[in-house]
């Protein structure tokens, strides 16, 4: 009975392993039309879970540019890749 479970389990995990390898790979298509130094800034905080200070230091800017304006502005660009996806699916 336990070593059914324990299968079970396992099956369970590897499949929210390839979920989670999907959902990263979409995310990776959404980012590719963005600005280079915006992709750069999404990669580093959100696929290698740099912190801002690191981030900032690696690109050559403030601490304040990256966290907040740059920030912001990789969203909006995001955003937008999620609006035109969104748009031609319900074509």
């Amino acid at each position: 009975d336990c070593v059914a479970k324990i299968v079970d389990l396992r099956e369970q995990i590897n499949a929210e392993i390839d979920r989670f390898i999907d959902y990263k790979q979409e995310a990776r298509e959404i980012i590719s039309v963005c600005e280079a130094e915006c992709i750069t800034l999404i990669s580093k905080r959100y696929f290698q879970f740099k912190t801002w200070e690191s981030i900032a230091v690696d690109m050559n800017f403030t601490y304040q540019w990256v966290s907040g304006g740059l920030h912001q502005k990789s969203l909006s660009q995001v955003q937008k890749a999620l609006d035109e996806r969104e748009v031609k699916s319900n074509e």
